[in-house]
């Protein structure tokens, strides 16, 4: 599973989940691209614009085989760097068996501004569901 950007095509994120491209939901109000200036390492960021309290996800890659997605009832390590303009309420980052629904997320929270680069780090434990499909990583605020 590709977790970085470096990887992905540069412009608007698409809405099917991928297993070779980052992928958005929930876009009412927000712009999410894959853009170049001042990423904190590598080349490439996504930037996620919102004029509006919708939800976003962005969604990392997908397994493209089942089995090798996130497993059932397991610890995993979901972190990021941030950098916002504005406080960001009800921030979380999330887990999922199955690809498409049923994410265990973390315990929402407030993201401060953030001028600099800021990591962000969750322990997210999946769910007991057996993966039926390939799973995702996903944030979401």
């Amino acid at each position: 599973m590709d977790g970085g950007f470096e990887n992905q095509a540069t412009g608007a994120l698409g809405t099917a989940m991928s297993s070779t491209a980052w992928s958005r939901q929930n876009q009412s109000g927000a712009t999410t691209n894959i853009v170049t200036t001042t990423p904190r390492s590598g080349a490439k960021y996504a930037s996620v614009v919102s004029v509006s309290n919708a939800s976003r996800n962005l969604q990392s890659p997908q397994s493209a085989t089942a089995s090798a997605g996130p497993a059932a009832n397991t610890s995993y390590v979901v972190q990021f760097f941030v950098q916002n303009a504005a406080t960001v309420s009800s921030f979380q980052g999330g887990v999922s068996t199955n690809g498409t629904s049923n994410p265990v997320y973390s315990t929402a929270a407030t993201l401060a501004v953030n001028a600099a680069w800021a990591k962000v780090s969750y322990v997210i434990t999946n769910s007991t569901t057996a993966a039926t499909t390939s799973g995702f990583f996903s944030a979401l605020a």
